[in-house]
């Protein structure tokens, strides 16, 4: 559940940084255009929905992602090593050497 709740956070905050940075972007722009009636209000009204929309768009998207179950891992039971064999390169040369 805490691993749930981490994911979640993390598209939370991904998806305010977003609308924090385009709604500034807007009021600049709309500032240099000359656009003064829209208030402050309409900028955190905007900001909300698209925080709110972005968010919710993401974590449905990402659903297989975020609510997936981990599988235990499997665990081998044959605990023998195998005898580590000479690398292919070194058998190459050798057989190299050989026909040569």
């Amino acid at each position: 559940m805490k691993n749930i709740f981490s994911r979640i956070l993390k598209v939370i905050i991904t998806s305010f940084l977003i609308c924090f940075f385009s709604g500034i972007v807007l009021m600049i722009a709309n500032k240099i255009m000359g656009v003064g009636k829209i208030g402050i209000i309409w900028y955190l009204l905007l900001g909300g929905l698209c925080f709110v929309m972005l968010s919710v768009g993401l974590i449905f998207t990402g659903s297989e992602y975020i609510f997936k179950r981990k599988s235990p891992k499997k665990v081998n039971k044959n605990t023998d090593k195998k005898v580590s064999t000479r690398t292919k390169s070194i058998q190459r040369k050798n057989h190299r050497q050989k026909i040569s």
